[in-house]
C-alpha cells in the first residue's frame, strides 16, 4: 500500500478521534527484520528532512520506551550492530481503520535502560545510515583520487559499491545517471570522513542530492523542481488536524541577475582565464528587471573550474532567488504520510491573510508523546526558474562585470580576459 497516496492512508493519518502506538524493529545489515521490541512510547521525536545546506543526514530521532515484558530481554536484544526500523501506527477509531506508517530506518547511537522505582525504560538515540560514514567510521584508510572529466554518477556509484569505501551492494543503490562531470582532479587525504567526500563531490554541481532513503536504498539523483508532481492533499481550513499555521515572505530574497564568478586560471601563454556565467530575469513578469530593477547576487566559487559548472550552479541560485522565498509551517495532529519532498495544495483564509498554491514539503517533526503534535514546514513552488512567465527564456549570458562594478568594452575570446569585455 502507498503511504502517500492512497485515500485509505490518509483516512486514517488525519483522524481526529484515534489510537497511537509505536513499532521498532530490529533489522541486520541487510535491513531483514530480526525481532521487535516490545514497548510503549513515553516520549521522543522524529525529524525528517530534505537535501538542507548540503546536510546529508536526513533523519533522526530519539525514543524513551517502557518494556512491556523483562526489561533486560527487550535491551539485549539490542546491539550496536543493529539498525532499527520505525513504525508510527494510527487507529481511526471511528472507522475502526489502522495503519502503521514507515518512518525510516535508523542506526541506534548507544542505547541505554534506566531503572528506578518510578519507572522501567529503554532510551534508544537514532542516527541517519549515513552516519555510518563519518561519525562511526574511522575515515578513508589512505588517499582518495579522483582524475578530471570522470563522470559524477559513475564516481558515487563507485564510491557506494566498493568494499572499503561504502560497502553497498549494488541492488541497495539508486543512482541516477547523468552527464555531469568532477572538471578537476580530486584528492582527499587518509582519514577523511567518506561524506566529506560525498559533500565535496556533490558541491561541484550542486543541481544534484545524495542520501539514504526510508527504504535503505543509497540515492543519488538530480534535485528535483516537482513542478508537475501530484500533491499529496489539500490543506484547506477545514483540514480537521490542522492546529496552527505560521505564515512568511521574505522580500529580500529576491534576486534578477545571479553572476556566478569561478576559478582563476594562468595560462602558459600568461594571460589569465576566469569561469563565469550570468542568468538574467530581464521581463516578463513582477520580479523582472525592467519591473524591479537590477536585483543582483553575486557568488564565488573556486570550485567551478568551467563555465559549465558556473552555469549550473547559476541555475540552481536562480531558482532559490526569483521568488518571494515564502515558507509556510503547519502544527496539527500527527499525520506521518505527510513527508518531505511531498507536494500539498493550500487554500488557507484567516482574516485578511490568503495563503494559497501549491507547497513543498520541507522538513517534518514528530513529537511522539501522547498528546504531541506534528510539525510541518513547507516553501511554496513557483515556476520553472529559467523562464519568464510568458513563456521566453531567462537570458544566458558571460557575466561583464570587473570588480570595481564597471563592465569591460571589447569582446570575448575563448573566455579570455585581454583588457576588454566578455
Amino acid at each position: 500500500m502507498n503511504e502517500f497516496n492512497d485515500e485509505y492512508t490518509r483516512s486514517v493519518g488525519k483522524s481526529a478521534l484515534r489510537r497511537t502506538w509505536i513499532r521498532v524493529d530490529l533489522l541486520n545489515d541487510n535491513y531483514i527484520k530480526l525481532d521487535s521490541l516490545e514497548c510503549d512510547i513515553i516520549s521522543g521525536s522524529i525529524t525528517i528532512q530534505n537535501a538542507l545546506d548540503s546536510d546529508l543526514a536526513r533523519r533522526k530521532g530519539n525514543l524513551v520506551l517502557a518494556s512491556r515484558k523483562d526489561l533486560n530481554e527487550d535491551f539485549y536484544k539490542i546491539t550496536l550492530k543493529n539498525c532499527v526500523q520505525i513504525y508510527i501506527g494510527i487507529e481511526n477509531i471511528a472507522l475502526k481503520q489502522q495503519y502503521e506508517f514507515n518512518m525510516g530506518i535508523y542506526l541506534l547511537n548507544s542505547p541505554n535502560t534506566k531503572i528506578s522505582v518510578s519507572e522501567r525504560t529503554i532510551t534508544l538515540d537514532l542516527c541517519d545510515l549515513i552516519e555510518n560514514y563519518s561519525r562511526f567510521s574511522n575515515g578513508l584508510v589512505g588517499k582518495l583520487s579522483f582524475g578530471a572529466d570522470a563522470n559524477l554518477a559513475e564516481t558515487i556509484l563507485n564510491i557506494a559499491t566498493n568494499s572499503n569505501l561504502m560497502g553497498l551492494s549494488s541492488d541497495k543503490t539508486l543512482i541516477e545517471s547523468c552527464d555531469s562531470l568532477i572538471d578537476s582532479a580530486q584528492t582527499f587525504e587518509q582519514d577523511t570522513d567518506l561524506v566529506d567526500v560525498l559533500k565535496k563531490l556533490i558541491s561541484l554541481h550542486p543541481i544534484y542530492d545524495c542520501y539514504f532513503n526510508n527504504g535503505g536504498y543509497f540515492v543519488f539523483e538530480l534535485i528535483k523542481q516537482r513542478a508537475t508532481d501530484s500533491a499529496i492533499d489539500y490543506i484547506d481550513n477545514d483540514f480537521p488536524s490542522l492546529i496552527s499555521i505560521d505564515y512568511k515572505k521574505n522580500w529580500e530574497n529576491v534576486r534578477n541577475d545571479i553572476i556566478v564568478n569561478g576559478a582563476m586560471i594562468s595560462n602558459d601563454d600568461g594571460t589569465t582565464t576566469q569561469a563565469k556565467y550570468e542568468l538574467r530575469n530581464e521581463t516578463g513578469n513582477e520580479l523582472s528587471i525592467d519591473k524591479l530593477g537590477l536585483h543582483r547576487k553575486v557568488i564565488s566559487n573556486d570550485n567551478n573550474k568551467t563555465d559549465a559548472m558556473c552555469q549550473s550552479e547559476a541555475i540552481y541560485w536562480m531558482d532559490k532567488y526569483s521568488n518571494f522565498a515564502e515558507t509556510l509551517t503547519l502544527q496539527m495532529i500527527p499525520a506521518p504520510y505527510l513527508v518531505p519532498n511531498k507536494v500539498i495544495e493550500v487554500n488557507l483564509e484567516y482574516e485578511d491573510i490568503i495563503i494559497t498554491g501549491r507547497w513543498l514539503i520541507d522538513s517534518i517533526s514528530i513529537d511522539l508523546k501522547f498528546d504531541g503534535l506534528q510539525t510541518v514546514t513547507c516553501h511554496k513552488l513557483y515556476g520553472q526558474a529559467v523562464h519568464n512567465l510568458d513563456g521566453s527564456l531567462f537570458s544566458d549570458t558571460r557575466s561583464g562585470i570587473v570588480a570595481d562594478g564597471g563592465s569591460f568594452t571589447s569582446t570575448q575570446t575563448n573566455n579570455v580576459y585581454d583588457g576588454g569585455s566578455y
